[in-house]
């Protein structure tokens, strides 16, 4: 089975971005870029576990912390 593309990272990011803003329903935003509205919530829980890893600590550069 062909795997279906879904527009590119940026079309993802700002669909995920408009869920968290509640800028219109997920079905709405879903229904706006073709993709069920499951899928538009597993790219925001894989978004938000990604923001998670990224924040914890040790996850950063050595001396890129200067706060």
């Amino acid at each position: 089975m062909a795997r279906q593309c879904h527009g590119d990272v940026k079309d993802r990011r700002e669909a995920v971005l408009s869920l968290l803003r509640r800028e219109e329903a997920a079905a709405v935003t879903a229904r706006r870029i073709g993709i069920s509205e499951p899928k538009l919530y597993r790219w925001h829980d894989e978004c938000l576990a990604a923001c998670e890893a990224a924040l914890a600590p040790g996850s950063g550069k050595k001396g890129a912390e200067s706060a």
